[in-house]
């Protein structure tokens, strides 16, 4: 039988897994293989999101206005993915995303979090039926350039700003610098503590202690 030691409610076991504590999120566990591998998708993720933000500004800079919709895109469900890493919808991946937000330190108010964007341009068709009906002059649904030009800005479906780098939707918008930045700390902590995980060198305590300090089943 494994060896199990109490962690502050948080138990471990050998080779090690995390026994997550049954009042704090669905009882799971997650074991330092499974751990490898969901680090390994999210320094994936990660890698996509960034190289989509090259081919966006790169888009930008030789004004190719089809390319900078189709790096949006790819970057927008590059940032879904990882978000829902590590905020899975599933009661029993709970423990998953717990551990890789802790690990990675991701905090729960990350920009990262949001999936909203995502959904606008996942269910564009939806959002184009409406903005169709409305417009009985339809002006050109997308805008590139500074979102203040225009001070309606609900005339258009999408918007991007390479300036300030944000992108908008129907009067929303979404900053793409902050959530780039947190993007770039995931895939470098994703990809040490995924290689020191496959290789069983990762430290059973250090990531017992991290998710002991989140606790939240969010």
């Amino acid at each position: 039988m494994a060896r199990v030691n109490d962690y502050g409610g948080v138990r471990l076991s050998a080779p090690w897994c995390v026994v997550m504590p049954r009042g704090a999120v669905a009882f799971r566990i997650v074991d330092r293989y499974e751990l490898a591998v969901f680090l390994s998708e999210a320094n994936r993720q990660a890698t996509h999101a960034e190289l989509a933000a090259s081919d966006l500004d790169q888009a930008v800079e030789n004004d190719d206005s089809d390319r900078l919709w189709y790096s949006v895109h790819s970057l927008l469900i590059a940032l879904a993915n990882l978000s829902k890493l590590m905020w899975p919808a599933g009661d029993g991946s709970r423990a998953r995303g717990l551990t890789l937000r802790a690990l990675l330190g991701v905090p729960d108010d990350s920009p990262l979090k949001t999936r909203r964007f995502r959904n606008h341009w996942e269910h564009f068709d939806a959002r184009l039926d409406k903005w169709a009906r409305k417009a009985r002059k339809p002006p050109p649904n997308e805008s590139i350039g500074p979102l203040s030009r225009f001070p309606n800005r609900n005339l258009f479906l999408k918007q991007y700003d390479p300036k300030t780098r944000k992108l908008g939707f129907r009067g929303q918008s979404f900053e793409l610098t902050p959530v780039l930045k947190a993007v770039s700390r995931i895939r470098q902590l994703a990809y040490v503590y995924g290689n020191e995980a496959a290789a069983g060198t990762l430290n059973a305590e250090k990531v017992a202690r991290a998710v002991k300090a989140r606790k939240s089943p969010n």
